[in-house]
């Protein structure tokens, strides 16, 4: 996938409890075509994914944020989110070091990780990993 032209109708499931990250992170995903729906933690992730494949309009991917202040992260919300799917794909993001969990995000399930602050073009490598 290039920069220019992502998958038709990929929606992306985004997870992050910092406001401007999550309108950072709507400029991004919406700049590289993706359909992106945003939650705060990942109770909400866990809700709006199962909304999504009853609906029968499943996330292609997520892009969970590994810290979640007072609720869950990405690593606990992906090993749900895997539970129901097995196959489901997830990109780790991360703004801090989070020693282990962000060298070793393969470990927990993820496809790929992006540090924050976000890159166009690396979010965009990132996400073509698991909707590709």
């Amino acid at each position: 996938m290039s920069i220019d032209s992502p998958p038709p109708s990929a929606k992306i499931l985004f997870m992050d409890d910092e406001p401007d990250v999550c309108r950072i992170g709507r400029l991004v995903l919406t700049h590289l075509g993706y359909d992106i729906v945003i939650v705060h933690d990942g109770e909400a992730a866990i809700r709006e994914f199962q909304n999504a494949r009853s609906a029968g309009q499943p996330f292609a991917a997520a892009l969970l944020d590994l810290t979640i202040r007072g609720g869950m992260g990405g690593i606990e919300a992906l090993q749900h989110l895997q539970s129901i799917d097995p196959s489901f794909k997830a990109v780790a993001s991360s703004g801090f070091s989070d020693g282990g969990n962000k060298r070793n995000y393969a470990d927990h399930g993820f496809t790929a990780i992006v540090p924050k602050p976000y890159e166009i073009a690396t979010m965009a490598a990132a996400l073509s990993q698991v909707v590709g």
